[in-house]
């Protein structure tokens, strides 16, 4: 077939994926070339927030390309535990998230650091926690709902110039959101009172992507399960132009215009427009915190989440459940139908 295979070396799948893309694209596809825009990732702004975090690399691939980034990092001090032993026990966003208890070598003397998960292959966007007390693994939990409603906000400040007290919408641009039945119903509640258009989908990247193209006519999207966020970026550069036309000659306006404009592009090149990628979630989560000076304390703020539990139910034949409204609806074995 003339097909020529290239060892890419022990790198994660999304790292892998990235790779396939940018070769597609005509970029040269190294793992340097990979870690750059992560390694520029910092925000611009620095008030109140600790340079350090604390990252569980779930024993394996992800938690030592982390270790490696470590070196190549001038604004955030990343300690790497639980760092290449291939054994997933008591580690991992995973277990976490479902046992809401700190990993493995996580503690009291971790108490009220910025911690991170990772999965043991890095494909998903991590969990970021923090120890409560002094005295105990109980943890706050900050999962994808809450990565979310970050983005978004993050995002909607760029699609906007402020002057004067006055909006001037970035190019008639709007931003949608995806979420499936495991997201927690406070994090929709909080986007739609953000203004946001949230459509609901059944779990998996396939239809998240399907339902964004029919559905969603915004010009930015973001979709999130409970660990899992693709952004995707459309830029237009004939409305660009005629937007900044429209602004004349004001210098301030073409000013900020160019600066939030950066800031996409940037987060754009950031995020691994391949596939989930929890390293490149992290360090969008990091830059993102430092620019709005924020800490995680105030980050889980943003709202209070329902209760919620995740168990694992064993059944005859998971067939027989059948399903409605994006998996929010059982509507068979009949007697068993409930809505959310």
């Amino acid at each position: 077939m003339g097909t020529t295979a290239s060892d890419m070396g022990i790198v994660t799948t999304p790292q892998l994926h990235w790779m396939v893309h940018a070769k597609n694209k005509g970029i040269e596809a190294t793992e340097l070339n990979y870690y750059y825009p992560l390694e520029n990732a910092q925000g611009d702004n620095t008030l109140n927030v600790s340079d350090k975090l604390v990252v569980d690399g779930a024993d394996g691939v992800g938690g030592e390309k982390a270790e490696n980034l470590k070196t190549r990092l001038g604004y955030l001090i990343i300690d790497v535990r639980n760092c290449g032993s291939g054994v997933l026990n008591g580690v991992g966003a995973d277990y976490v998230q479902k046992e809401k208890m700190a990993p493995r070598n996580f503690g009291p003397a971790d108490a009220g650091m910025r911690c991170a998960n990772l999965d043991g292959d890095a494909d998903r966007l991590v969990v970021y926690f923090y120890v409560i007390l002094s005295n105990s693994n109980k943890i706050d939990l900050v999962d994808g709902d809450k990565i979310l409603p970050l983005l978004a906000l993050f995002l909607k400040e760029q699609l906007c110039i402020l002057k004067d007290g006055k909006t001037y919408n970035f190019y008639k641009s709007s931003l949608g959101v995806e979420q499936t039945a495991y997201a927690n119903g406070a994090s929709t509640d909080y986007l739609k009172q953000m203004g946001l258009e949230v459509v609901m989908t059944p779990t998996g990247v396939q239809y998240l992507q399907r339902k964004s193209c029919r559905e969603l006519s915004s010009t930015s999207k973001g979709e999130v399960s409970s660990s899992f966020v693709t952004f995707y970026a459309v830029t237009n550069f004939l409305l660009i132009n005629n937007f900044l036309h429209s602004l004349g000659l004001d210098i301030l306006l073409i000013k900020n215009f160019l600066l939030f404009a950066l800031r996409l592009l940037a987060v754009s090149r950031l995020i691994n427009q391949a596939v989930g990628d929890a390293l490149s979630g992290l360090f969008l989560v990091e830059a993102i915190l430092k620019h709005m000076g924020w800490s995680i304390h105030k980050w889980n703020e943003l709202y209070q989440d329902l209760p919620s539990r995740q168990l694992k139910v064993k059944v005859v034949d998971r067939t027989a459940v059948i399903t409605e409204k994006a998996e929010m609806k059982v509507v068979s074995p009949a007697g068993h139908t409930r809505s959310y």
